[in-house]
């Protein structure tokens, strides 16, 4: 799903704001469940036609099935 690669892209490109590896860490966990998610519960929603959401430590994704 190229909406998860772009959540990985997004967040290499902010490593550099992180000061602790402790905070860069976190973050790093929070995508990886995020995407899972997003591969799973996501592509199955949009597959309906519905739109989808989820929020994991401040990491927030929507998915809306295109037009």
């Amino acid at each position: 799903m190229a909406a998860a690669r772009a959540v990985e892209i997004s967040v290499e490109r902010a490593r550099r704001v992180f000061e602790a590896d402790s905070q860069w860490k976190t973050l790093r966990d929070a995508v990886d469940r995020m995407k899972v998610r997003m591969l799973d519960e996501g592509r199955k929603a949009l597959a309906r036609g519905e739109e989808w959401g989820a929020t994991i430590e401040g990491v927030q994704v929507r998915l809306k099935p295109r037009e």
